[in-house]
């Protein structure tokens, strides 16, 4: 089994966003964080070509609309977001 480490989640949506449908599909991760319109956090162990199928195949997502996943790690970020999602990578899991 993969150790687990953050997703990236972002998406273009060409209609409406299924946000509940994503969140229920996010569910099977550890852990997941919207914290923005179209942008998730997942702390995960799984590979992320199951993510990207998973989402493809995901109830609501349109053949137009793009996402786009990245991997990163606990040590290899930085940036200017609100608190609670800086509490929200640093909590103990």
């Amino acid at each position: 089994m993969a150790s687990p480490r953050f997703i990236h989640v972002g998406f273009n949506f060409t209609g409406v966003a299924p946000i509940a449908e994503l969140e229920k599909v996010f569910g099977s991760s550890i852990d997941w964080l919207r914290y923005e319109n179209h942008c998730w956090l997942l702390y995960s162990t799984t590979e992320l070509s199951i993510w990207r199928d998973r989402i493809h195949n995901c109830p609501g997502i349109l053949p137009a609309d793009s996402f786009f996943l990245s991997e990163f790690s606990e040590s290899s970020y930085t940036g200017y977001m609100h608190k609670w999602v800086w509490d929200w990578l640093s909590k103990s899991r």
